[in-house]
């Protein structure tokens, strides 16, 4: 669907607007409408081109158009207060400059580039120099002992505030906005920015990414998560899982929703030389001792609901058949914090008593993961939660692993059961994972088919390249404005 102005009728109060559609069939057509002070809109009307379903609150900015011909005409638009005041409206498109000025906020746990990992900070810092070529990118984040406060990174800015506790982070953000303007601010993962931002820079245009479930009731309230969604322009999730959840909970969140997955470093994990790779492999399987062994590889927080412990007593039934494999868990129980945790201390006790060598390599810095994944043969990701969609399996893909993961959240949506991996539908139960990973290391063939196709897929379909290019389609997409006609 595409839009275009005509030219103004007589009648200054009176604007046309026309919607190109490709297809003479029924669409709903969404579009923001911008909230004045004091204007609590009820509902939204049209006069031409158009047919409602009965008004209701969730219905205000949602126009049904039944055509009969590829152009449908609207040539006035009012709003309607519940005092009954009608406010004509003009139509106005909004076009990104080029370039813009962007902002891109962080969350407050973690700083970008992810020198502490964590994987929104590797998102952003995976897109933000392809996203620089185009705009004028600033990137606001945590500070951290080892980054400067201010920075400049190739063609990107970045600024380092206080944060870790997000009332204090709030402040910091709000703070740097009173004093900088910018045309479109992208925030991450934090629904609860969204109000407070749109106070203090009431003229951007704001585009939310969602990596995990923040709009559930414990997260976030009802009013704070409408007033997100009515705010923003559009809802980047990294999963249809992600997105379906929003939409069930917020219906009026649907026609703002975009999945754009993930992508992976391709150029760290399928290096120019070959023989780079494999002499990675060969070292650390040397230095822990694993050169004879199927190695069974687990990359993740050491956390019940990432399901290590489901990995390691699903052992005993995979000696019944191999003896030589082993387990390697990497990760830690918090990103680069090596504490050891009571599940820590308990994934460790049952690995001393497993009847196969289990390694447990603690935290390893995000630049170093991909080592570990080419020194593995089988990556499992057993995620006991509706986890939204793992970025480790990316990483696997890029490696060129067969993958075997869970029913669970977003996770299976990127794995095709039989071709590039396996889905374990009783994530809870250690014999299903037993039983996936003796049915590969019983057939090489298939081991090695999976891998390959996993690493065709990395390369067609999950490069940052692309993921950026997503991105610049939602920033520089023309949105329709309703302001108040003079």
């Amino acid at each position: 669907m595409s839009y275009s102005r005509k030219n103004e009728a007589s009648d200054r109060r009176v604007k046309q607007f026309v919607v190109s559609v490709n297809t003479p069939k029924k669409v709903s057509w969404s579009f923001p409408v911008l909230k004045k002070a004091n204007t609590n809109i009820k509902q939204l009307r049209v006069k031409q081109g158009t047919v409602w379903k009965r008004p209701r609150p969730k219905d205000v900015g949602k126009i049904e158009i039944t055509e009969s011909d590829e152009t449908v005409q609207i040539l006035e638009t009012q709003e309607v207060t519940e005092s009954g005041d009608t406010i004509l409206l003009s139509p106005e498109i909004y076009e990104l400059p080029k370039p813009a000025r962007i902002l891109m906020i962080c969350t407050e746990k973690l700083p970008v580039p992810p020198v502490r990992g964590g994987a929104i900070q590797t998102y952003i810092d995976g897109v933000a120099p392809i996203l620089g070529e185009h705009h004028h990118v600033t990137i606001l984040g945590i500070a951290d002992p080892e980054l400067p406060t201010q920075q400049k990174i190739g063609n990107v800015n970045y600024v380092r505030v206080p944060g870790k506790v997000f009332d204090i982070y709030m402040e910091e953000v709000v703070s740097y906005l009173s004093q900088h303007t910018f045309d479109l601010i992208h925030i991450f993962n934090r629904p609860r920015l969204v109000a407070p931002v749109r106070k203090v820079a009431p003229h951007a245009r704001i585009v939310l990414s969602m990596h995990n479930d923040m709009f559930l009731p414990e997260k976030i309230s009802s009013s704070e998560a409408e007033t997100a969604i009515e705010e923003v322009d559009r809802i980047i999730t990294v999963s249809d899982y992600v997105g379906r959840t929003i939409a069930g909970l917020y219906p009026q969140a649907a026609d703002k929703l975009r999945t754009i997955y993930s992508g992976v470093d391709l150029k760290r994990y399928i290096p120019d030389s070959p023989g780079t790779a494999k002499k990675e492999r060969e070292g650390l399987r040397t230095l822990y001792e694993l050169s004879s062994k199927k190695v069974i590889l687990f990359v993740g927080r050491l956390s019940p609901k990432k399901g290590a412990d489901i990995l390691v007593r699903a052992m005993t039934d995979v000696a019944d058949r191999y003896k030589d494999v082993a387990l390697v868990l990497v990760g830690s129980k918090w990103y680069s914090d090596d504490e050891i945790s009571d599940y820590v201390a308990y994934v460790r006790a049952l690995a001393a008593r497993s009847p196969i060598p289990i390694v447990t390599t603690g935290f390893v810095p995000a630049d170093q993961v991909h080592k570990w994944f080419w020194a593995g043969d089988i990556f499992v990701c057993p995620s006991q939660w509706e986890e939204p969609l793992a970025r480790v399996h990316y990483e696997a893909m890029a490696a060129g692993l067969p993958i075997i993961t869970t029913a669970r959240g977003g996770n299976a949506e990127v794995v095709v059961h039989n071709e590039t991996g396996l889905i374990i539908s009783e994530p809870e139960n250690p014999k299903a994972f037993a039983e996936a990973i003796t049915t590969l290391f019983s057939n090489p063939k298939l081991m090695e088919q999976m891998g390959s196709k996993n690493r065709r897929l990395a390369l067609e379909r999950y490069s940052w390249n692309r993921v950026a290019h997503e991105i610049l389609d939602v920033w520089e997409a023309k949105v329709v404005i309703r302001k108040k006609a003079n």
